[in-house]
């Protein structure tokens, strides 16, 4: 008997002088509880993720923030932060990590000296190009089980969990900032 087999063995029995849920009981097995079964399918989904990015030595805030500049053009850091739910020191991190590779300029902030524009260099632009590809083709391949149908439900679902407000910024578009008010 190996380890893992004694473990879930133990496991199954339960604690000693435990006789297990009696007839009748609502027991439900964590498997079957969404609040169970989300977080664990996130995780796994977020590991398989950012193992593939690994080969682009990036992890998925980096590419949130390319995917983001791409998307809307210049953004001041505290901006994308906001909108990609990262703390402040995280953003500058990742940025610090972007510019240092030369896929992001740093500009100040047209009506804020305090803030710093992040904006695509032409490097960071086809970067983003080629991992956003490998990103699609590796949810083709994480999501392929479900139909389009049901893809498409699960991310009307998804969304409708986000708790009002909570995620306000992420369904928000963020304004550019090399715009005027």
């Amino acid at each position: 008997m190996t380890e893992d087999t004694a473990r879930r063995g133990a496991l199954a029995a339960g604690p000693p002088g435990d006789t297990g849920p009696s007839p009748g009981d609502p027991a439900t097995p964590p498997e079957h509880s969404l609040g169970f079964l989300l977080p664990r399918v996130a995780h796994s989904l977020d590991r398989a993720f950012e193992e593939m990015l690994a080969a682009y030595d990036i992890r998925g805030s980096h590419l949130g923030v390319l995917s983001t500049l791409r998307a809307y053009g210049p953004l001041a850091q505290q901006r994308i932060a906001a909108y990609l739910g990262l703390e402040r020191q995280t953003l500058v991190n990742v940025a610090d990590d972007l510019e240092r590779r030369g896929l992001v300029e740093r500009h100040p902030h047209p009506r804020d000296r305090r803030l710093q524009v992040l904006r695509l260099t032409a490097a960071g632009r086809a970067f983003h190009d080629r991992v956003d590809a490998a990103a699609e083709a590796h949810q083709h391949r994480v999501y392929g089980a479900l139909s389009e149908v049901e893809q498409e439900t699960l991310g009307r679902i998804l969304r409708k969990l986000a708790p009002s407000g909570h995620f306000e910024a992420l369904f928000t578009t963020p304004r550019r900032d090399d715009e005027k008010e």
